[in-house]
């Protein structure tokens, strides 16, 4: 499944051609060609013809029956009941829970309506179970984030119109937490008990910064390789995930767990990368030195747009929207496409 949409295409048979029947269609395909040619038949050619045409048309029905499995979502919640016949009244022989796949290898002729819904029995198979059950409760999508049962917590927007709604995978003994394992996470925005958007997963949303907009981001750390990156979620965007700024640092060691861009290979106490999309600029501190370097790539070569004297009086600041740093007590932007790159802000 893919586990973002929980959408299921395309059924795909089990079954294989009977080379058997395949075999003595042969057979008898050739026995009459034989016998017609050898009655001298006024039209040999076209009975032939005919005979090969009869042939192929079997062979495309048996085929057309051998190719009709497919796969669907249990769409009921908790679950559904697998029947031994094809009635409401029938044997319960197992459940399937809310979800779960199941794949259709018959399907009843006669309709019927349960609980206000009209649909065909089918008989399936799910997990070695094989049975009977009632289609109108099957589907080939199901909302994903309904598999999902640990709410974390909820949070309005200021104007109480939209609802955050975030919720833990709780994949093995990892659950979803703000600071610690946000890859655990997933989160939806309803209006009232409408879901207005997408399942999205393995950021967090940090804060509605406006009654319509949402400011996430996603954390790594491992000791000497950590990486933020910023989105925002708009609702004329049905709040799909816009990418803002990416913050990647580099610090040295013997044994990193992560590898610098080839220009930045080694040489380096400390490298942070700030980009947006492809373009990226470098923060670099030398090893024993005392400065830092503000450097962006430039067909292919490292080209220097800032020194900063003492990085004692050095900050980068993780901004979303745009890079700012302090050399001392002043406050700098750079923008990424801007012939001069720094300006004084105050």
């Amino acid at each position: 499944m893919n586990k973002r949409d929980g959408i299921y295409k395309n059924p795909v048979s089990k079954t294989n051609p009977n080379r058997t029947i395949l075999r003595k269609h042969l057979l008898i395909f050739m026995t009459r060609s034989i016998l017609i040619v050898r009655s001298k038949v006024k039209y040999p050619i076209l009975i032939i013809l005919l005979i090969l045409f009869t042939f192929c048309k079997e062979q495309a029905s048996n085929k057309k029956t051998e190719n009709n499995t497919e796969y669907l979502l249990v769409s009921a919640k908790p679950y559904i009941n697998i029947r031994k016949q094809p009635n409401q009244n029938s044997e319960k022989i197992g459940k399937i829970e809310y979800g779960k796949i199941v794949s259709v290898i018959e399907k009843s002729t006669i309709s019927e309506t349960i609980d206000s819904k009209t649909g065909f029995w089918v008989k399936v198979n799910h997990n070695g179970t094989t049975g009977w059950v009632f289609d109108a409760f099957l589907a080939k999508s199901i909302n994903y984030f309904d598999l999902f049962k640990a709410i974390v917590k909820t949070v309005p927007s200021p104007n109480k119109d939209y609802t955050l709604v975030i919720k833990s995978k709780e994949e093995g003994n990892e659950k979803c937490d703000e600071n610690f394992n946000v890859h655990s996470c997933i989160f939806a925005v309803f209006k009232g008990a409408k879901q207005v958007s997408e399942p999205i997963d393995e950021i967090y949303p940090n804060v509605w910064e406006t009654n319509t907009s949402i400011l996430a981001s996603s954390n790594y750390n491992d000791g000497d390789y950590q990486e933020i990156e910023f989105f925002r979620l708009r609702a004329e965007n049905n709040f799909k995930k816009e990418s803002l700024l990416a913050y990647t640092t580099f610090l040295h060691s013997n044994e990193p767990t992560h590898i610098a861009p080839q220009h930045y290979i080694d040489g380096f106490d400390k490298l942070e990368i700030v980009c947006k999309d492809e373009d990226c600029i470098y923060f670099l501190t030398p090893i024993d030195s005392k400065m830092i370097l503000i450097e962006k790539i430039v067909s292919d070569k490292r080209i220097k747009i800032h020194e900063i004297e003492d990085k004692i009086n050095y900050n980068l600041i993780a901004d979303p929207d745009r890079i700012l740093f302090k050399d001392s007590s002043k406050l700098y932007t750079i923008r990424f496409h801007d012939n001069a790159p720094i300006e004084l802000l105050k």
